[in-house]
């Protein structure tokens, strides 16, 4: 079904687009390797079929979901674990060699990784526009912008375009593969973090690798959340394992792919801090985090270092004077006052009650960034907060945001059978 779903966007009405925009050049791009009908539909039934396949989708994850809670803890959980990894790989494998028809952003990860291998650029201050003629550079978006992504993002971006040496299709699989990666790197994580609990990864596992949302914008799209929350929950198992200079330096990489895990981040460091004695040891610890935090920064920043125009698109989408964010307009004080709120009383609760409620409240972070700051809220941005939460235990708070995520998932998808003129 998310397959199907997936290749449904290659038949978009002539004249029309989904409300979320999806990569309309893309079908042309695989039609010598991968034959395609013609089906031809009107608005309507489109917008039906997008409707009943999503509903599909969704009844299959949560009634899956319901029977895994239902075995978990028991004797058939290993065989379920097995299935569940089975099942998500094979989902991935057919994905990845689907076109990437909901999202053209791979190829503008593509450029950024060809500005470098092809042309010796800096992405951090050339904009797209400068790789016109590249065969990548029709089949991207935002061509007048430059890189606002992490380092981090930007050599994973090198390395998978020198895979793809240029060619759309197998740009597009290495891209795809490397975001499929990733759900196997959060699944791991999450289920490595609930049996450090003595608790069964079966559910965890399962809500990251069998989540419609998550399988479609990785394997079928190759958006870049689960590296990032990937990275960031690794850093969480070493940190609660001891290794604390290990686990910052993960949770640091993990801010340098984008940066909505430096919430995640700064509540670990709380975690932390809060259970030292003494206030010379957690000075002398905070210190030590800040050390790290700024030697990673400085190393992964330093091949693209040209002082501080190497930072121009980041400070634009702080402030609002990056092109695409002022399209949207500027985010209101109100806004950033509910904002700030939320990350302080997130603050206050990890202080108040430590380890237990960190994944919890850097979701919670995460939600009200997307919900009063991004001008945007498309459904892959709910990934980060979906990831984080799949690791439980499914109790009173973290039920709570698991459904409201889920409910919000549901509900940003659905624009997708919003078909309007281009």
């Amino acid at each position: 079904m998310v397959v199907g779903f997936n290749l449904l966007y290659l038949f978009v009405p002539a004249g029309w687009q989904p409300f979320h925009g999806f990569a309309s050049n893309i079908a042309a791009a695989y039609a010598g390797w991968l034959p395609l009908p013609n089906v031809a539909m009107t608005p309507g039934q489109f917008a039906r079929t997008s409707v009943a396949m999503q509903v599909g989708m969704w009844g299959a994850f949560l009634a899956a979901f319901a029977l895994a809670r239902k075995i978990s803890d028991g004797p058939q959980s290993a065989a379920a674990f097995r299935l569940v990894a089975i099942g998500a790989a094979a989902i991935c494998a057919a994905l990845i060699l689907t076109p990437p028809a909901l999202s053209p952003d791979l190829y503008q990860f593509a450029l950024f990784g060809r500005m470098v291998i092809a042309r010796g650029l800096n992405p951090y201050v050339t904009p797209g526009d400068a790789m016109a003629g590249d065969p990548l550079f029709p089949l991207a978006a935002w061509h007048q912008i430059s890189n606002h992504y992490g380092p981090v993002l930007v050599d994973l971006c090198v390395a998978t375009a020198w895979f793809g040496a240029g060619k759309p299709i197998a740009t597009a699989v290495a891209f795809k593969a490397l975001a499929a990666a990733s759900v196997a790197l959060t699944g791991w994580a999450a289920a490595s973090l609930a049996r450090q609990e003595n608790r069964d990864g079966l559910l965890p596992l399962m809500l990251v690798t069998w989540n419609p949302l998550a399988l479609l914008e990785t394997a079928g799209s190759a958006h870049n959340e689960l590296i990032m929350i990937g990275l960031a929950l690794c850093g969480v198992l070493q940190w609660r394992r001891g290794r604390t200079t290990l686990g910052l330096m993960l949770l640091v990489v993990s801010i340098h792919v984008k940066w909505i895990t430096a919430a995640l981040a700064g509540l670990v460091v709380i975690a932390h801090v809060r259970d030292i004695a003494g206030a010379r040891a957690r000075g002398l610890a905070l210190a030590k985090f800040a050390a790290i935090a700024v030697a990673v920064t400085a190393a992964v920043y330093l091949p693209f270092w040209t002082g501080w125009r190497s930072l121009s698109a980041t400070w634009g989408i702080l402030s609002a004077s990056h092109p695409e964010i002022s399209k949207a307009g500027a985010v209101s004080v109100v806004n950033v006052i509910l904002f700030a709120a939320t990350a302080v009383i997130a603050a206050a609760v990890v202080a108040r009650r430590g380890r237990p409620v960190v994944l919890e409240m850097a979701a919670v972070v995460s939600l009200a960034f997307v919900t009063f700051i991004f001008p945007w809220i498309f459904p892959w941005y709910l990934l980060p907060a979906a990831g984080l939460l799949a690791v439980g235990p499914i109790r009173r708070l973290n039920g709570s945001l698991l459904v409201i995520t889920t409910a919000a998932s549901m509900f940003l998808m659905a624009f997708w059978a919003v078909l309007v003129p281009r």
